[in-house]
């Protein structure tokens, strides 16, 4: 927090701001979308029957306490859309290449 504040006090005395830097508003996470360690615990109690995984690696992103490797495998069927097939790609039972954004 310290160095972002420096860098901003150094914006304002050289009088970027609003020339070559540009400060955007920060957007709220979406309250629909399902916190991982709820996902988590959700998969562990046999509550999720079918998941599909669009474009992320949770396999291996997610904090390792919360054990979601081994929770993917308590869902009944696995979809993953992803770039590569990654750790959580293996570990699922359909793996859909996604489109590059070179190639759509």
């Amino acid at each position: 927090a310290e160095v972002h504040a420096r860098a901003q006090r150094l914006n304002a005395l050289l009088d970027a701001t609003g020339k070559t830097v540009e400060y955007l508003a920060v957007e709220e996470p979406d309250a629909s979308a399902t916190p991982v360690a709820a996902l988590a615990q959700l998969l562990n109690e046999g509550k999720i029957g079918t998941l599909v995984v669009l474009g992320g690696n949770p396999g291996y992103d997610a904090p390792a306490d919360l054990g979601l490797g081994a929770a993917l495998a308590k869902a009944s069927v696995k979809i993953h859309l992803g770039l590569y097939r990654d750790e959580t790609a293996k570990k699922c039972d359909w793996h859909l290449p996604q489109a590059h954004f070179l190639e759509t």
